[in-house]
């Protein structure tokens, strides 16, 4: 994937992208820890 400078809420590009079904789950997801971007851990869906 392309990573741009424009911040954009984690949980809408889970979603975008496919990985997740809905930004519900995304948020899950981000929550429990199991999404990194550039090899951080994220916790924050926003």
């Amino acid at each position: 994937m392309k990573a741009d400078d424009t911040p954009r809420r984690l949980d809408l590009a889970l979603v975008e992208r496919g990985l997740a079904a809905s930004r519900a789950q995304a948020r899950d997801l981000v929550k429990r820890g199991a999404v990194s971007v550039r090899a951080r851990r994220c916790t924050v869906p926003r």
